[in-house]
């Protein structure tokens, strides 16, 4: 992380593709680094704090992580409030995860397919925020009481929701 300070303390390091640290990572340290630096408590600005979690996904015992789960909260806003999952993957590269092994493929590929989670067991529909990112029940009174402008309907189980990182709602508990 560009701002932690710990860049090469091997506590906050693990293996990651290019395009997984250029493509998926960079975009959200950045936005974390440019509010840290817009609200750094000079010239009128409060000093703003932001938590930040980065958790490495690894499948049983692969030895290669398949991405990580990067999650911020800026404590005195929501600007820079998110979770999102980030694919380790890079074009035109096999990776075998479970050993670290990889070779180049001979093609370009794209990211993974995101599956229709509609058609996933355990499918229920929500409500999500699309400004907050938090999902909710249909009946859930916030949920009622939503902009359109904010507002999708979604149909996927609990689980695909939080990892695509939207986070339940306090109060409907989906």
């Amino acid at each position: 992380m560009q701002y932690s300070g710990l860049n090469d303390d091997e506590r906050n390091l693990m293996s990651g593709t290019r395009s997984f640290n250029v493509d998926g990572m960079l975009p959200w340290e950045n936005l974390i680094a440019d509010h840290m630096r817009e609200y750094d408590g000079e010239a009128g600005h409060e000093l703003h704090q932001v938590l930040v979690r980065v958790t490495p996904d690894f499948e049983g015992d692969n030895l290669f992580a398949h991405g990580v789960i990067m999650e911020a909260d800026c404590i005195q806003c929501d600007d820079v409030d998110y979770a999102y999952y980030i694919i380790n993957w890079e074009p035109g590269v096999t990776i075998d995860y479970r050993t670290g092994g990889n070779w180049a493929n001979g093609e370009d590929v794209t990211p993974p397919e995101e599956e229709d989670p509609s058609t996933l067991p355990d499918a229920v529909e929500y409500v999500l925020n699309t400004n907050s990112g938090t999902f909710h029940l249909p009946s859930c009174h916030h949920a009622e009481s939503m902009s359109d402008a904010n507002r999708r309907e979604i149909t996927a189980p609990r689980s695909w929701m939080v990892q695509q990182g939207y986070n339940p709602c306090g109060v409907c508990n989906p």
